[in-house]
């Protein structure tokens, strides 16, 4: 899998791989963007695409003159040309070009009957019946979204709204209806009615028809993938090689469904070792003379898959391994003794060493009383971590830095793993 950039927090950038349209931007241009925000922005890339219905029959491609080998590679791709193919009879069933004012394509979806949905820049859908002609076309953002919405889930960055972080998308059938739809990560699906190439309201009927849509998914994907997983080596591989994200958009969507029926699945996922994120913050990006030989507390990779592993299994009942979910190192002027911090297994439980967290605490030290957080974040310019303690009353212990040291120290209850709009906002961007 390319290795694609979905998110830019003021100076913390989180490397998201997980979502196919949030795969759009570069490395490069996420610095850029960063350090110079104003004045450059962020470059979009615009990869040909190909998508293969469920069923194995259809595939559609996406492709541009400017993506041809041995060309210097630009930004903002144009002038895409799409083709749909019947693997069956091997036959080409039509082709289209990219119109004028048509954003580049970012991912493409087929359906076993041949309908497709284009996705072009981050936001707009364009729906192709399966002889080629266009039927409609939504601004998912504008179209599909209230305007309390827009500013309660949507994430600015230089690149513009990110807001598709652990949604699902996908075909189904409801009412005699054709149907495209979007599960946003709040629990707010966009569907859209291919055949009037429009969206809808969702209805009794058309939710009932998601949910079996979305618990098929789930055990599809699952069941697929924690086989693979016993295996280290051959899950990697699957989450390098795969454009789409819906290994750990699954994960996710076992735990808000409730299907308990996958716990044993999810078990076996909460052990990956994949990292599909690091953070990044300016003590680690500079040549500060306090930070060495200490662990700066923004700066990080995260085992995603097994994150969201552990935030499920929570939401199904259960308690997760004791296994960390970040990694740090240890940092030095000279960058060459820089090293990973070695994570200590605990000998009990952590919520009965948390009286001995105090201010003025530096991060190694409380990697080391309570191990990996469950969650680091940002809040009002400070590092955080968030350590969800399976206690008889469940609480989260939110620790705040300034540098290198404590400056705050809370307890939550209930538990903000239980708020969906809590712990999977973070996640989601």
């Amino acid at each position: 899998m390319p290795a694609r950039l979905s998110s830019v927090s003021g100076f913390v950038a989180d490397f998201h791989w997980w979502h196919p349209v949030l795969q759009s931007l570069s490395l490069m241009g996420l610095l850029l963007g960063v350090l110079v925000p104003n004045a450059l922005g962020t470059n979009r890339y615009y990869s040909d695409e190909s998508a293969t219905s469920q069923g194995g029959r259809y595939v559609v491609e996406a492709k541009s003159p400017d993506n041809q080998p041995g060309k210097p590679r630009i930004a903002f791709q144009r002038n895409f040309t799409y083709t749909l193919t019947d693997l069956n009879t091997k036959k080409v069933l039509w082709r289209r070009k990219q119109t004028k004012n048509e954003g580049s394509c970012a991912f493409l979806y087929v359906d076993d009957d041949g309908w497709v949905v284009i996705v072009t820049g981050f936001n707009d859908l364009i729906v192709i019946n399966p002889a080629g002609q266009q039927t409609g076309g939504v601004n998912v953002l504008r179209d599909g979204l209230t305007t309390a919405q827009l500013k309660r889930y949507t994430h600015e960055t230089t690149a513009g709204p990110m807001w598709a972080g652990l949604s699902h998308w996908y075909f189904v059938t409801a009412e005699n209806r054709r149907l495209f739809v979007i599960r946003l990560w709040w629990n707010h699906r966009v569907v859209l009615d291919m055949e009037k190439g429009e969206l809808v309201s969702e209805t009794n009927g058309i939710s009932a028809a998601c949910i079996a849509a979305e618990r098929e998914f789930v055990i599809r994907e699952l069941s697929k993938a924690a086989f693979t997983g016993k295996r280290q080596n051959e899950l990697k591989q699957k989450l390098e090689q795969e454009r789409t994200g819906s290994l750990y958009t699954a994960v996710d969507l076992a735990g808000i469904l409730g299907m308990k029926e996958t716990v044993p699945w999810i078990r076996v996922l909460e052990c990956s070792k994949y990292s599909g994120r690091s953070s990044f913050s300016p003590l680690s990006i500079g040549d500060p003379p306090e930070i060495e030989g200490e662990v700066v507390p923004g700066t990080c990779s995260t085992f995603t898959l097994r994150q969201a592993a552990q935030l499920s299994l929570r939401r199904l009942g259960e308690i997760p391994r004791p296994l960390p979910v970040y990694e740090f190192t240890i940092y030095y002027q000279d960058r060459r003794k820089n090293h990973k911090f070695k994570m200590v297994p605990l000998s009990q439980p952590r919520h009965t060493r948390v009286d001995s967290v105090i201010q003025g605490m530096k991060p190694d030290q409380v990697l080391q009383l309570l191990g990996s957080p469950d969650l680091v974040g940002r809040e009002k310019g400070d590092s955080t971590w968030e350590y969800n303690m399976d206690a008889a009353a469940p609480y989260t212990l939110v620790i705040t830095w300034d540098g290198l040291k404590i400056i705050q120290i809370d307890k939550k209850s209930p538990p903000l793993w239980q708020a969906r709009e809590g712990k999977d906002a973070k996640l989601a961007h």
